[in-house]
């Protein structure tokens, strides 16, 4: 038996649609709850407060949430049970044309496109999204539902898949299952007010779960998009959540580990880079970790740099948001040095003091351009963390800018730089230098 939970804003015919659609294709018993999104009080609900509500009614041994613009496609309750039932994953996502990350569907998929079964295109993922979501009744019991402090602009999904993980499950995307979403049809904020909410929903995130970076569940491929991982032995020294250890999994690393300190976000990490609960990998690990194995990659975490060291040397080091937290960063750059086998890079991401969301609330009352997520923390000027890796012995051969947008396009940048260039404070100011993170990879200087 399983309980499909729709959420519905208005309860318009985008729901009697939806409705009849999940009747025609779907074979496995079921029933269908809505969850509207206004009480009885007609109260406005959020999402999370809709979802649990409908939840706490449920009767199946999986819940499956989705909204009322969902239309989903012959066979695909029945490939989300086998994904849950063949990994033993706690909670399962399908591709999806309106997801985020890994989910995020090709725009070649159109509605009704169905997938062949395909078990190889299942994968583990830190983070899956809210809605569209398969989730066994007891693993949403155990944690206790969505985070109702969670609105519906972000994060619920989030904070309920680490959670879902520190209790020992796995969230794992169906690559081959298929769900279109045409769009809801309710009020939008505007832009202004959709920033302002996010903001609030992304710090309390990071204050939920003591964060530097409330994407933490979400893996850096853009930032391994500089290097090649295939084959190579990958060192992450501020692993968080174990999301982009799992990324150099997929692209073929031979060996990936990941060090990290803080006790619940390792809990979280060790579920997917390690032994999950209950489970024996029946592999041997590196001493003092746990470890498995993804996409034939043998992942491990660990505790601290200092245990790291003893399994040197690595092919590539990775370094995000963390040297711009260190008290000495050339001290620690040369504690990296024996780290690396010859040959081998450091790849690091820091985040830029001179970035444009930074400086924003400086000028007038102007609001940050862009969602703020790097303008958080600490930070270092590119200049400065130049002069880091020369005077620690090392060698930059690449540097690139993430997050600029192009001269022109963004009047907030075009303004500044007017005005950097009027008062004579920088002669040929570069747009790429006020990016809000920068990315450098180095090998030890000969």
């Amino acid at each position: 038996m399983v309980s499909i939970i729709v959420f519905s804003f208005d309860g318009s015919e985008q729901l009697a649609h939806c409705v009849e659609t999940i009747e025609s294709v779907t074979s496995q018993e079921h029933e269908v709850l809505e969850a509207p999104a206004r009480s009885l009080r007609g109260r406005i609900l959020t999402l999370p407060e809709a979802l649990n509500r409908a939840a706490s009614s449920a009767s199946g041994e999986y819940l499956v949430f989705l909204t009322a613009d969902t239309v989903p496609g012959p066979g695909w309750l029945d490939r989300l049970i086998a994904c849950a039932q063949g990994t033993g994953a706690g909670a399962v996502g399908p591709l999806c044309n309106m997801a985020a990350g890994l989910q995020n569907a090709s725009v070649a998929l159109t509605p009704g496109t169905v997938l062949s079964p395909d078990p190889t295109r299942w994968r583990p993922s830190v983070r899956i999204a809210i809605t569209p979501m398969l989730v066994k009744r007891d693993a949403f019991v155990d944690v206790g539902g969505f985070d109702e402090r969670f609105g519906s602009e972000g994060f619920a999904d989030d904070d309920f898949c680490l959670r879902l993980a520190h209790s020992g499950r796995r969230a794992y995307i169906a690559g081959d299952v298929y769900i279109h979403r045409n769009g809801p049809r309710h009020p939008l904020q505007g832009e202004p007010e959709r920033v302002r909410i996010l903001d609030g929903e992304a710090r309390r995130m990071c204050t939920k779960w003591g964060l530097d970076d409330p994407m933490a569940a979400h893996p850096r491929r853009d930032v391994l998009g500089l290097v090649d991982v295939a084959g190579k032995k990958v060192l992450d020294v501020r692993a968080r959540t174990g999301a982009t250890l799992l990324e150099c999994a997929a692209r073929g690393a031979r060996l990936a580990t990941g060090v990290e300190e803080d006790r619940r976000l390792r809990a979280v990490a060790l579920t997917y880079c390690g032994t999950p609960a209950g489970h024996e990998s029946g592999k041997p690990g590196l001493a003092g970790s746990q470890s498995d194995t993804c996409d034939g990659t043998s992942l491990h975490i660990l505790k601290s740099l200092k245990e790291a060291a003893a399994h040197r040397p690595y092919d590539l080091v990775i370094a995000i948001w963390h040297l711009e937290c260190m008290t000495n960063p050339v001290a620690y750059l040369k504690r990296l040095k024996p780290l690396l086998a010859e040959g081998g890079v450091l790849l690091a991401c820091v985040r830029n003091a001179w970035a444009l969301s930074r400086l924003l609330p400086l000028l007038l009352t102007a609001p940050p351009p862009t969602y703020p997520r790097p303008a958080w923390g600490p930070c270092a000027a590119p200049d400065d963390v130049l002069l880091w890796f020369e005077e620690a012995g090392f060698e930059v051969t690449n540097t690139k800018t993430a997050y600029a947008p192009p001269l022109g396009k963004e009047p907030f940048l075009d303004g500044f730089l007017k005005l950097v260039r009027n008062h004579g404070f920088m002669e040929d100011p570069k747009p790429e230098f006020y990016s809000d993170e920068c990315w450098f990879t180095a090998v030890l200087a000969q």
